[in-house]
């Protein structure tokens, strides 16, 4: 979130909110729900991300952790209707590569793994859980006719310019040069579709990762 970011007071008490497009839409739409899912995923990163601190082990993993919360912004933004198809495309092939390496390091199972074997390894699985749900919630919003909403240029700029700096997102994916534009639905649809997969992606790195914390 932006540190200038000051959030307006009872702008959504009507059960109405803003989406990057600057449409409004129900906080009952199926794409509310599943933002709010990434958030909370997001949010659980940072949550591994301070515990791994402590952790030899593990300390190599906060770049991977801290990318991967980076692209669910990216990941937030197409639901929205941003157009970022190029870029999930990128980082779902990153992030496979990454869950290749890492399952070379870590062992073959023989059965089940039940979390719990210890507090760290129980919040990684808790995260994989949580990205399963999130996948959940960007195939719910595949429903809708997605999403007519015209981005204007004046909206573009200004949130292009309270995004926090260093984040690494392209300009043009998050409409500094491109705009007035209309996400079509076959694009959008295209780009729910690599949205879930890379949420799918994620949850097999982070079974991977808990195996690796033991």
């Amino acid at each position: 979130m932006p540190k200038n970011f000051k959030p307006k007071q009872g702008s959504g008490d009507t059960g109405l909110t803003d989406i990057i497009t600057g449409k409004k839409i129900r906080k009952t739409d199926a794409r509310i729900k599943a933002i709010a899912d990434i958030d909370e995923l997001t949010c659980l990163l940072g949550l591994l991300k301070a515990r791994f601190k402590k952790s030899s082990k593990l300390k190599t993993y906060i770049k991977e952790l801290e990318k991967i919360q980076k692209n669910l912004f990216i990941v937030s933004g197409i639901i929205a209707g941003m157009k970022c198809l190029t870029e999930i495309k990128t980082e779902t092939a990153n992030l496979e590569e990454l869950t290749n390496v890492l399952s070379k390091k870590t062992p073959k199972l023989k059965n089940f793994i039940i979390p719990g074997k210890s507090e760290t390894e129980a919040l990684i699985n808790l995260a994989r859980a949580r990205a399963r749900l999130a996948e959940i919630s960007v195939w719910e919003t595949k429903k809708f006719k997605a999403m007519p909403g015209v981005v204007l240029m004046s909206y573009a700029h200004q949130t292009t310019k309270t995004m926090p700096s260093g984040l690494g997102y392209r300009k043009d994916c998050w409409g500094h040069k491109a705009m007035p534009g209309v996400v079509s639905g076959s694009y959008a649809h295209q780009a729910t579709k690599f949205s879930a997969v890379y949420l799918n992606r994620l949850s097999d790195y982070l079974f991977l990762l808990a195996l690796k914390s033991l």
